[in-house]
């Protein structure tokens, strides 16, 4: 799934997603997760519900996400994962909403989703700000959070953000996480990918031969 184009410029690559109907350019050491990681993305998966063998079956089922394979920490047991996360959503509706229906909306996610986010369960979670983005050319909303994270170390502790952007037909939602003590010298890099979100034109999958 996706398209990835390199060269766009040094140290960058373009992923597309055509299925999805967006295209987003990060930095090039990032792979591709092969599984949901961020633990809203998996709350609002509703992967927690289920067993290991049905999880697996949703391979593909969303969009790719991204993990920085140069910034990884034993998360118990002397399991190593990558702590640096962005993945993606895209929710879509098939009756187009107006322009009140989507200020209604923004309203009720604006007051809905730190609850939402509190409800998780997340240990030593705390809401840092709720302030107004771009993802791309779309309007969204950022709610940024910290907690303690998956790390079992002294330096344990992540910052997170959830942006929320809608559009008439389409909800697309990014998740981002990372170690506290590095947000501030990644978060340049955070605005560059968000800031090259770009919407294009579907495509859907073609049929699997059967």
């Amino acid at each position: 799934m996706g398209d990835e184009q390199t060269g766009r410029a040094q140290g960058l690559r373009r992923h597309e997603e055509p299925v999805y109907g967006y295209a987003v350019t990060v930095p090039a050491v990032f792979v591709a997760l092969l599984n949901t990681v961020d633990p809203l993305a998996r709350l609002l998966r509703r992967l927690d519900d289920k067993q290991p063998d049905e999880e697996s079956k949703l391979a593909g089922s969303w969009p790719v996400g991204f993990a920085d394979p140069e910034v990884v920490g034993d998360v118990g047991a002397g399991h190593m994962e990558p702590l640096r996360l962005l993945e993606f959503d895209v929710l879509t509706r098939p009756d187009p909403l107006n322009a009140e229906g989507l200020a209604a909306m923004r309203a009720g996610v604006r007051d809905a989703l730190p609850e939402a986010l509190a409800s998780r369960g997340l240990a030593g979670f705390d809401l840092i700000d709720i302030r107004e983005v771009k993802l791309g050319p779309l309007d969204a909303l950022a709610f940024e959070y910290s907690w303690e994270g998956p790390r079992e170390s002294a330096e344990r502790g992540d910052r997170a953000l959830v942006v929320w952007a809608p559009t008439p037909t389409t909800v697309y939602q990014a998740y981002y996480h990372c170690p506290s003590e590095a947000w501030d010298r990644w978060l340049p890099e955070l605005d560059q990918i968000l800031a090259s979100f770009e919407l294009i034109e579907r495509r859907p999958e073609p049929a699997s031969e059967g």
